[in-house]
C-alpha cells in the first residue's frame, strides 16, 4: 500500500494525411469499319477512372493527350501496327461525347473525395469517315492522374 500519488496528462495526437488510390479499365473499341458501318457513323466505347481518396480532399482527374497524340493540334490517336498510320479518336466526360475530357488544370473532373472508391465513366469515340488503313490493330496509351 502506497501513501502518495502524483500524476499528470499525456497528450494523444494522430493525424490524417490526404491520399488517393486510382484505378483504370481499358477502353476496347473493337473493330472499325471504314468503308461500310463507319464510313459515316461513329464508333463509341468506354472505360473508367476509379479514384479512392481520404474524406475530405479536394482534386480532379485529368487525362493526357496520350503517346500519340498529334502535337500541332494535340488531338488524340491511335498509332497502327504500321507506324505510319494512325485512327483519331476523343475521350469525354459526359455521355452525349460533347465535353472532351483535358490534360490541363481545372478542366479535369472533379473528385467528392468521400473515403470510398468513385467511379467515373470515361466515354470514348472515333469518328465516322476516317480513311486510315487496314492494320492488324492500333493502339495508344493514356495517362490519368489524379491531382490533390
Amino acid at each position: 500500500v502506497f501513501a502518495d500519488t502524483e500524476n499528470s496528462s499525456m497528450q494523444v495526437t494522430a493525424g490524417i494525411g490526404k491520399n488517393c488510390v486510382i484505378t483504370t479499365t481499358d477502353i476496347a473499341f473493337g473493330t472499325y469499319d471504314p468503308i461500310v458501318t463507319h464510313a459515316t457513323a461513329n464508333l463509341d466505347a468506354e472505360g473508367s477512372v476509379t479514384t479512392t481518396c481520404t474524406i475530405g480532399t479536394a482534386g480532379e482527374v485529368l487525362i493526357n493527350y496520350g503517346a500519340n497524340v498529334d502535337v500541332e493540334s494535340t488531338d488524340r490517336r491511335m498509332i497502327g501496327t504500321d507506324t505510319s498510320v494512325y485512327l483519331g479518336y476523343e475521350v469525354y466526360s459526359n455521355s452525349d461525347r460533347s465535353t472532351i475530357w483535358l490534360n490541363e488544370a481545372e478542366s479535369g473532373v472533379d473528385i467528392t473525395a468521400a473515403g470510398v472508391g468513385e467511379l467515373m465513366t470515361v466515354y470514348a469515340r472515333i469518328p465516322g469517315g476516317q480513311t486510315s488503313a487496314a492494320n492488324d490493330s492500333y493502339t495508344d496509351t493514356l495517362t490519368v492522374v489524379v491531382s490533390y
